[in-house]
């Protein structure tokens, strides 16, 4: 017989579970149903690929990444 336990500090990711709510919520208020949810995950795929180029959007995108290298 083989068990594993494991103790996860549920403080640890109350920011992001409150981030997640905030986001589902404004696309309930929005009326953005589920594709509203697609916004949200093209910008993270932004902030995390390696694209770049001269759009407003990229610059934007390319401030946060300098700001999240910071953390």
């Amino acid at each position: 017989m083989l068990a594993k336990t494991e103790w996860l500090d549920p403080l640890l990711y109350l920011g992001e579970a409150l981030d997640l709510l905030l986001v589902l919520r404004v696309v309930r208020d929005l009326e953005m149903g589920i594709y509203g949810l697609n916004y949200f995950k093209i910008v993270v795929d932004s902030l995390y690929g390696s694209k770049n180029d001269v759009s407003n959007y990229s610059v934007i995108i390319n401030d946060w990444r300098r700001l999240l290298a910071l953390i």
